[in-house]
C-alpha cells in the first residue's frame, strides 16, 4: 500500500447545513471528484409538528463537516 504524506496546507475544510433535498444535492455536487479525508455529522432538532396521523415530525438541520 502506498503512503502519501499530506501537509496541513493540502487539507481544506468545508461545512454544510442540510435541511432539504436541494441542500443534499449541493453537498453531492461539491464532493464530486474530491477525496474526503475526514467527515462528521450531527443533527440539531428544531421543532416537532404533528403529522396528519398525529405522530410528531421532527424538523431540524444536519451539520456536516468535511476535510478534503
Amino acid at each position: 500500500m502506498a503512503h502519501t504524506n499530506f501537509s496541513s496546507s493540502d487539507i481544506q475544510i468545508k461545512t454544510f447545513q442540510i435541511q432539504n433535498d436541494s441542500d443534499e444535492h449541493a453537498v453531492n455536487d461539491f464532493l464530486a471528484g474530491k477525496t474526503v479525508r475526514h467527515w462528521s455529522a450531527s443533527f440539531a432538532p428544531a421543532t416537532s409538528l404533528p403529522s396528519a396521523d398525529g405522530s410528531p415530525i421532527v424538523l431540524g438541520v444536519w451539520n456536516v463537516f468535511f476535510a478534503y
